[in-house]
């Protein structure tokens, strides 16, 4: 039988949470299941549906922190690296080694999909607004003749494009050519697009 009323709902939450992140430092989500973490922490998994509702507001929850922690290692850069442009490559290589070093982690954040027609809450969304305008600060002050919506629109496509190097690194389809590796491709993706970005002018590139 489940045990009930053992901790406090703040306790509980961080015993889930915790739960469900040390599984995931070992292996993928796809693993997990409700009736699972309630096994490991020793409640019934009715407790589980009452704290979050779903499973998929459960793994959001776990997202949340995961994203707390990369904006905790990325804010710092800020202080760092007062030029826009080696903060910017800064950025990109401690992203990707952040996701390398938490591949779980990491992918679940990008893989985990909301029931149809649920909205990302506000306190998720906040935290995605957060990381991309850490890349669009990064390029206003590199270029601040563009307009604000052009701007976050290339933080975003910049930003896919690193995702999307980091996404092969993990997958490990980059080992297929052996004269490349993540960063060196971070390097040559940002030296190229940057030059574009800082002679651009007026509102359209």
């Amino acid at each position: 039988m489940g045990r009930r009323n053992d901790h406090n709902p703040e306790e509980f939450n961080e015993l889930v949470l915790t739960q469900v992140e040390e599984f995931l430092t070992h292996l993928p989500a796809s693993q997990l299941s409700l009736r699972k973490v309630a096994k490991m922490i020793g409640y019934a998994p009715s407790t589980l549906i009452h704290t979050y509702k779903n499973w998929s507001m459960l793994l959001l929850k776990v997202n949340a922190r995961t994203l707390d922690r990369l904006m905790a290692t990325l804010t710092p850069l800020e202080q760092k690296f007062t030029d826009p442009e080696q903060r910017l490559y800064a950025i990109a290589e401690a992203y990707c080694a952040f996701a390398c070093k938490q591949p779980h982690l990491w992918t679940l954040v990008f893989e985990h999909k909301l029931p149809a027609g649920m909205d990302i809450p506000d306190w998720m969304q906040h935290r995605i607004n957060q990381l991309f305008s850490l890349v669009a600060n990064c390029l206003t002050g590199m270029n601040s003749q563009v307009n604000a919506e052009q701007t976050l629109l290339s933080a975003n496509t910049l930003w896919a494009s690193v995702h999307g190097i980091t996404l092969l690194a993990l997958d490990d389809k980059l080992s297929l050519n052996t004269n490349t590796n993540p960063n060196e491709m971070l390097v040559d993706l940002l030296d190229n697009y940057l030059l574009a970005w800082k002679s651009a002018q007026g509102e359209k590139r």
